[in-house]
């Protein structure tokens, strides 16, 4: 609940936004492409954790009409 309507670059290290920003656009042009990006994200007591990212396009997807991410530290 603390991250809901909050902005997801908000949490990504500021000398990995360029990349984040690039990496989700180019996954955006794609219809049910998979990306993993790493990435340095603040956890929640402060310190910045390296995360690798898997995400999918499924926007054209019934049911479904999301990006779908799953992250793992």
């Amino acid at each position: 609940e603390e991250s809901l309507g909050r902005n997801a670059f908000e949490f990504v290290h500021a000398e990995d936004h360029a990349l984040t920003k690039k990496t989700f656009a180019e996954l955006l042009r794609s219809q049910g492409k998979v990306i993993t990006i790493q990435t340095r994200v603040r956890h929640k007591d402060g310190p910045w954790r390296w995360v690798e990212s898997v995400c999918m396009n499924l926007l054209d997807k019934p049911g479904v009409q999301a990006v779908v991410a799953n992250f793992r530290d």
